[in-house]
């Protein structure tokens, strides 16, 4: 007996809502695929005051005299099942709040100036 539905079809059934629900979680304002990421602050600290690896870590090639005399904020965000951690210096004049939550592009070491909120 030959069956009821191809299993092209079978594929495409099951493919179109995954691609459906993955390009829903891109809400918001910026790009994901651009390393954009609603990120929470965890910690605001000279950077030597900062004792904890992350994935992107842009205090790395800074000398003690940097490290002491600029602020770095530890931040966190969701991928896939865990969460990352990126550490990234803070622009002079930026007040960031730990706790806070905002949009962030995690993928350069760009000082992080104006939160911008979702």
């Amino acid at each position: 007996m030959k069956p009821a539905h191809s299993p092209a079809l079978l594929i495409m059934a099951l493919a179109v809502p995954l691609v459906t629900a993955c390009a829903a979680i891109d809400t918001g304002p910026h790009p994901l695929k651009e390393g954009w990421h609603q990120v929470r602050v965890e910690q605001i600290a000279p950077g030597t005051d900062i004792h904890q690896s992350a994935f992107r870590d842009c205090r790395d090639g800074l000398s003690e005299d940097q490290l002491a005399s600029h602020q770095f904020a530890v931040l966190s965000y969701p991928h896939l099942r865990s969460r990352h951690t990126v550490i990234l210096p803070v622009a002079d004049g930026a007040a960031l709040v730990p706790g806070e939550v905002f949009e962030a592009q995690v993928n350069n070491c760009q000082p992080i100036a104006m939160p911008e909120h979702p």
